[in-house]
């Protein structure tokens, strides 16, 4: 089980450094970036704290570990939406 915690931590760190870089190429182009640096922030640190096994460790610090970091994907989606909504009109 902790080599499944590994993987998927090292996945959502490569997949937040990943989505931090677009964020910084938005941000230098001009365009709304807001959400995507949220998603980024929110993937990168627990992808790294599951990587070290901090994460899913049946406490409520674990647990509420994951619901903020689901709040912070929910909230950068809706802000990705927004500023689309904002560019566009």
């Amino acid at each position: 089980m902790e080599n499944l915690f590994l993987i998927g931590g090292t996945l959502l760190l490569i997949g937040g450094s990943a989505q931090l870089w677009t964020a910084s190429q938005l941000y230098r182009q001009g365009r709304p970036c807001r959400g995507s640096g949220l998603i980024a922030a929110a993937m990168t640190v627990f992808g790294g704290l599951t990587a070290m096994g901090l994460v899913f460790n049946n406490t409520i610090v674990g647990t509420s570990l994951v619901w903020i970091f689901a709040a912070a994907t929910w909230a950068g989606l809706w802000l990705i939406r927004r500023e689309q909504k904002r560019v566009v009109q």
